[in-house]
């Protein structure tokens, strides 16, 4: 049952299958379930914050894969690492 409800708090903090299925949710403490799903609202927060006026926001590059399947769209490679996605 804890499982299940682990599992549950995890996709609705964002974390797809994928990310869910290569953790220990069994092993795993509740201040550990606690601190990923922290960690990713902290991503959320910082998304919110980049974007600009033009529907744009600014990404690391090791994030590129995420953001394509939430379907924003890439616009332009900077020179220091990071990419320019239009939101969807």
């Amino acid at each position: 049952m804890a499982r299940i409800v682990r599992k549950s708090m995890l996709m609705l903090a964002g974390f797809r299958e994928e990310e869910i299925g290569i953790m220990d949710l069994d092993s795993m403490t509740d201040e550990e379930i606690a601190q990923k799903i922290k960690e990713r609202m902290l991503v959320w927060v910082r998304e919110a914050l980049t974007r600009n006026a033009m529907g744009q926001m600014v990404i690391y590059i090791s994030k590129f894969e995420d953001f394509i399947e939430r379907g924003y769209e890439f616009v332009a490679a900077l020179h220091n690492g990071k990419l320019v996605m239009k939101i969807p």
